[in-house]
């Protein structure tokens, strides 16, 4: 996270250098306290996100597991242990082998993703760190350093290794994540289930946080659970003038709705 966020500062920077040498304008540069302070910004943006995500999420899953008599309604502050309490809460009236599977899996892999964030920071931020605090702005030499294995002479980087192997955790535990809470929201706001998993998915994917899920589960915190296929029997009725069963193959479902 710490090196994702340098090595931003510091492309934006010589991209900036660039367009102002082509336009035959003084050069831009950033000084070790300034890639610093846009540094702590930056994270400490995040961590406040964080934060807020946490406590709102934490009292929601909180009240609705006390509410369905959970014991271990303790878990909505635990990080991680969270996903697996949604995918409880997740499963009514009866218990459903999918969503705890889910539960899971998005456990798992989010805990990878942030191991993975701790071995690049590891490998690469290190040293970075080091020349800004020794008063030394960042120069391509310390940014593009990179370790470097050959096997059967084919050179891979382990930057790019470590790079894709990020992306690919980190998709796969958004898809197992947009999964929890949407069986989450199907139990307690089912008219809007597809709506708040939609909405919190592209926030978790365009702002880089799921700050919006967790503000949709305290908005819940009150709900009682429903069954999710009764809430859809009621829709289809009402639409439809008889419950929902599923019509015979080459058959579409009677509209008996007057024509206008």
């Amino acid at each position: 996270m710490i090196y994702s966020v340098l090595i931003s500062i510091y492309n934006t920077i010589t991209a900036m250098q660039s367009v102002y040498e082509r336009a035959g304008m003084s050069s831009v540069s950033l000084t070790a306290a300034g890639y610093l302070v846009f540094t702590a910004i930056s994270l400490g943006f995040s961590l406040l996100l964080l934060v807020l995500a946490y406590i709102f999420r934490g009292i929601g899953l909180k009240k609705l597991a006390v509410r369905r008599g959970l014991k271990n309604a303790w878990l909505a502050f635990v990080p991680f242990g969270a996903l697996i309490l949604i995918g409880e809460l997740g499963q009514y009236p009866k218990k459903a082998s999918a969503t705890r599977t889910f539960a899971i899996l998005a456990t798992v892999f989010t805990a990878l993703y942030y191991v993975f964030n701790v071995v690049i920071d590891a490998l690469y931020a290190i040293e970075p760190l080091g020349e800004l605090f020794a008063g030394r702005t960042l120069t391509e030499s310390v940014m593009n350093k990179d370790i470097v294995i050959s096997l059967s002479n084919v050179n891979f980087s382990v930057y790019n290794l470590l790079g894709s192997l990020n992306n690919i955790i980190m998709l796969v535990s958004l898809v197992f994540t947009i999964l929890c809470y949407s069986s989450l929201f199907r139990v307690y706001r089912p008219e809007k289930s597809t709506l708040f998993s939609v909405l919190g998915g592209l926030a978790t994917v365009f702002l880089g946080t799921w700050l919006l899920y967790a503000i949709f589960v305290f908005a819940s915190r009150d709900r009682e659970p429903q069954d999710y296929a009764e809430f859809i029997n009621r829709r289809y009725a009402r639409f439809y003038g008889s419950p929902y069963s599923a019509p015979r193959q080459g058959v579409k479902p009677e509209n008996k709705q007057e024509e206008p």
